[in-house]
């Protein structure tokens, strides 16, 4: 078993290593508010491309998108704590209908963003377009009892409670039916940078936003570890645009020579909690990084 999530999250070494590197790549960049970032391109409603890469390359993925990005910073911290706990049904619905490729797959979470008080209950679900849209509520400043997010705001044994939440979740045709048999499945933990890419350096009625996520950790609803293999070590880099089209930084990307990859943290935990699992569908992520044999990453 790997190290738990509240270990990894005290580390404070493992932590540092992480800022020097957001520091290092970013300097030179003009920062950007939350209010700013939300205001430009807060992208509720978008189009996600996720690349997996070197965390040696970063200053380079920077340099290559010239001076179109700002980086979010936040009482001076360019990179913020994440934690976050997916629920599903006994039979896994969200899982399996991610792993299918159904049309009306869901993912149910709660999110702690950085070290703000807030929790917050989050639906994101997929279009018929492909496009990925995201509602939330806020649950209330409760600070959970662990990084595992247990709190007022879940049952150990059942899974969410509260009136909010359930009047929440059943607004959603596709979830409504499964509310009562939501549990804890996996919790992820990982530090994130959130830039914002616009054409030619200026602001643009959207903006593209990008987030950066490094030493990703999974855990188990017992608080055990799950071995992700290398991708703990490997930058998840995440484009949302507001359009069908691939951005500024996605076009960056692919100079570089770095695609595209199907990858879902929480199916990624799961498969690799659970070799049983059908996962077909991220199988080059697993065999690549996560399980015995793995290639190189994108160089």
């Amino acid at each position: 078993m790997t190290s738990t999530l509240a270990n990894a999250r005290e580390d404070c070494d493992f932590q540092m290593s992480t800022t020097d590197l957001f520091d290092g790549a970013t300097g030179h960049l003009q920062t950007v508010t939350l209010d700013e970032l939300n205001e430009t391109a807060e992208l509720q409603s978008r189009m996600d491309r996720k690349y997996i890469v070197d965390k040696s390359r970063l200053a380079d993925v920077i340099a290559a998108n010239g001076t179109g990005l700002r980086v979010l910073e936040i009482d001076d911290h360019r990179g913020s704590h994440y934690t976050s706990t997916y629920f599903d049904t006994p039979d896994l619905v969200s899982y399996m209908s991610t792993a299918r490729s159904r049309p009306t797959r869901f993912k149910v979470r709660t999110r702690r963003y950085g070290d703000a008080p807030e929790t917050w209950l989050e639906v994101k679900q997929r279009s018929v377009h492909g496009k990925t849209i995201k509602e939330r509520i806020q649950l209330g400043s409760g600070a959970p009892a662990t990084v595992l997010g247990l709190s007022t705001f879940y049952d150990g044994q059942v899974g969410l409670k509260g009136a909010e939440s359930i009047a929440f979740l059943n607004e959603f045709d596709t979830i409504a039916p499964h509310v009562v048999n939501l549990s804890r499945k996996l919790t992820t933990a990982y530090t994130r940078m959130t830039l914002l890419c616009s054409s030619l350096g200026q602001r643009i009625p959207q903006g593209q936003r990008v987030t950066i996520d490094c030493d990703l950790r999974c855990g188990l609803p017992d608080g055990s570890g799950i071995d992700i293999g290398r991708l703990g070590d490997l930058m998840i880099i995440e484009t949302k645009s507001p359009g069908h089209g691939p951005g500024p930084f996605d076009r960056a990307l692919w100079s570089m020579h770095i695609r595209p990859i199907v990858i879902s943290k929480y199916a990624l935990g799961m498969a690799s909690s659970d070799p049983t699992l059908p996962s077909n569908k991220w199988h080059r992520v697993l065999s690549r990084y996560v399980r015995p044999g793995c290639d190189k990453a994108e160089r």
